[in-house]
């Protein structure tokens, strides 16, 4: 039997700074294809790298997202496309994390929902500049964003 642990509760008053589109990109072989491609045979690949400022009190996420079409085992890239979603924290020191104290992270809870917002994001710039394609029913799907997050600290 494990023990009760109560969970942390994290109160962060933050908001978003800034939304970035940074570049998008269609592959030669998505610009030569000429057939429709089924939603199924979609794949999408996700890259973050974040990002912390204590002194600004911000937090970042950098996402690339690279869309792929598969036809059995061979997977056709085509796009990319990255964007940047820059978090304030107003209350920056009372949530940051310190473990060891050299190193500043935050808590999983807030990464978590500023991730989601982040992958969101992205999937909105997706879906406007997919859609005078014929890659407009390629739609980035819902994913559980602490598969994508740096774990530097123990669970929090």
């Amino acid at each position: 039997m494990t023990p009760n642990v109560a969970p942390i509760q994290v109160n962060a008053t933050l908001s978003i700074k800034e939304v970035r589109f940074i570049s998008f990109q269609l592959t030669d072989y998505a610009k030569s294809n000429k057939e429709i491609i089924p939603t199924e045979k979609f794949e999408f690949e996700l890259n973050l790298q974040t990002g912390l400022d204590e002194k600004e009190k911000l937090l970042s996420f950098n996402l690339s997202g690279k869309l792929f079409a598969k036809n059995e085992n061979i997977k056709y890239q085509l796009a990319e496309l990255k964007s940047l979603t820059t978090f304030f924290i107003l209350n920056f020191d009372e949530v940051a994390v310190r473990n060891p104290p050299q190193m500043v992270g935050m808590p999983n809870a807030i990464m978590n929902v500023c991730c989601s917002i982040a992958i969101s994001t992205l999937r909105g710039m997706y879906a406007v500049q997919l859609q005078p394609t014929i890659y407009s029913n390629a739609i980035v799907p819902v994913i559980d964003p602490s598969l994508l997050l740096p774990r530097p600290f123990p669970a929090l």
